[in-house]
């Protein structure tokens, strides 16, 4: 499964990572919000979910969707990590390393749950570009 992944199977993992990486930050911000106190973990939290589905919209949406037509137009099978192109791992590695740098950075734990939240849900909003891209090619749909 993992050399002679189908198209089928890599979107699938694609939509599959951007939602659960995205639920991840957002459980992850959330956290880091209720620690921070009643009216911070609020305001970070409301925050978090504007800048985060504005920039899921308009900005991730539309990465979701050119790798999705990246799969659909390479090869017919794969290996599985073929899900995302090589710079999509190395930013992916990028923000993991600055997530941890901006946890042991000292800001205040609403700023960063603010920060998680707005990641978390703008991965989570851009992963329906990946679930609709995932349908159509599994359904034949060209309509979506």
């Amino acid at each position: 499964m993992l050399q002679g992944a189908s198209r089928s199977s890599r979107l699938l993992v694609a939509a599959l990572v951007w939602t659960l990486v995205g639920l991840g930050l957002l459980i992850a911000g959330g956290r880091f919000a209720v620690a921070s106190g009643w009216k911070p973990g609020v305001a970070a939290v409301l925050a978090g979910l504007i800048l985060g589905a504005l920039k899921g919209r308009f900005l991730l949406a539309k990465i979701a969707r050119e790798n999705a037509s990246r799969i659909e137009s390479g090869p017919a099978t794969s290996w599985i990590g073929a899900s995302f192109s090589l710079s999509s791992w190395g930013i992916a590695g990028f923000f993991m390393i600055l997530g941890m740098v901006v946890r042991r950075s000292g800001l205040p734990v609403s700023l960063i749950g603010f920060v998680y939240i707005a990641a978390g849900f703008g991965l989570f909003i851009a992963s329906c570009s990946g679930w609709r891209a995932w349908r159509r090619f599994t359904s034949g749909v060209t309509d979506l």
